[in-house]
């Protein structure tokens, strides 16, 4: 009895000293500043897509509203993100995409990579105002209709789902029968 009730002071003492004892972690690193650089993504020399990155990545430092050279290395950043898991790289596509993120009315083309990238984050129903922009402009848009399939079956929006894979469907019909 004595004994447990000695255990029992030990644990309220070392209970009491624990919040003077320092953290075994450090407290998280807090940027001052949002255009602050953290960290740079880094390609293999040995990769093949790195030189076309490194290329575009060129071209976009010469030029930063090519919208050609923005499209194509958004693209290969989301599939980079994609194929990786590194939400990081979808962050720097859209980055790349800064000069036509908030236009009023952007390119079909940054819209749909925009809806891709919301896709991806989760933010469904901007995704799909993206998507209904795209297709608004282009009917015939399978990759609108095929994005704006799958985020509609997440959503549990079956029969909504159904028919823009319909629509996705007749437009490889019309493409196979020409």
């Amino acid at each position: 009895m004595l004994r447990s009730r000695w255990l029992m002071v030990l644990m309220v003492l070392g209970w009491s000293t624990m919040s003077e004892v320092p953290s075994a972690y450090p407290d998280p690193y807090r940027p001052i500043d949002d255009t602050q650089v953290l960290e740079r993504l880094r390609f293999k020399a040995t990769d093949p897509a790195a030189r076309e990155i490194e290329s575009l990545r060129a071209d976009l430092r010469n030029n930063p509203r090519h919208l050609e050279s923005a499209v194509k290395l958004a693209t290969r950043y989301i599939e980079r993100g994609r194929s990786e898991g590194d939400p990081r790289l979808l962050g720097q596509a859209q980055a790349i995409l800064t000069p036509w993120w908030n236009e009023p009315i952007p390119p079909v083309s940054t819209v749909l990579l925009r809806a891709t990238i919301r896709q991806n984050a989760h933010a469904f129903d901007q995704a799909l105002a993206d998507l209904d922009q795209v297709l608004d402009r282009q009917p015939t848009n399978a990759q609108a209709w095929l994005t704006k399939a799958s985020i509609l079956q997440v959503q549990a929006r079956y029969d909504e789902a159904r028919r823009a894979c319909q629509r996705l469907a007749r437009l490889a019909a019309s493409s196979c029968s020409a």
